[in-house]
């Protein structure tokens, strides 16, 4: 996600323009709020909390790992009330956060960074703000749904 948020040009986040931040969930964007009378423009804000589901979704001995992954495409409104302002700031970030998706679908179909599994089926996106100072947006959620080795007995892992 750094990656993109550096490389999309409408987000354009580098050293000296933060436009990168993680977050534990929308009530903790330490990172954001510490620096969002700074900001202009728009931002991506990840959550770095691991969440997630283990199931066996085909009832077989292959457990899988699915975790659960967010991430909000996010921009700064000016003025606060302006209505008009806050639901273009929104299809703004709708349009970014598509334009993310769409590169998380070619990755998946070359097989690069670990999107082999990206559950495309149904990813939930919602509108969200004002959060901070007036920032206004969408947050998209996916799952990377994977094998976990972590889920084999083990017999010598017990007395």
């Amino acid at each position: 996600m750094l990656d993109c948020a550096t490389r999309l040009k409408t987000i354009g986040h580098t050293d000296y323009v933060h436009r990168f931040f993680r977050c534990s969930g929308i009530a903790g964007l330490e990172e954001l709020l510490n620096q969002q009378t700074d900001i202009t423009g728009r931002v991506l804000v990840i959550h770095n909390n691991e969440e997630g589901s283990v199931g066996d979704m085909v009832h077989s001995d292959n457990f899988l790992d699915s975790p659960y992954y967010v991430f909000y495409v996010l921009e700064k409104v000016e003025n606060y009330n302006d209505f008009d302002s806050e639901e273009l700031a929104k299809q703004n970030c709708k349009t970014d956060g598509f334009k993310i998706l769409s590169r998380m679908i070619r990755e998946k179909r070359l097989g690069l960074n670990g999107l082999d599994f990206l559950d495309f089926t149904s990813v939930p996106y919602q509108n969200v703000g004002p959060v901070g100072v007036n920032f206004h947006g969408v947050m998209f959620s996916f799952t990377v749904t994977d094998g976990d080795s972590r889920l084999v007995y083990n017999t010598n892992d017990w007395s």
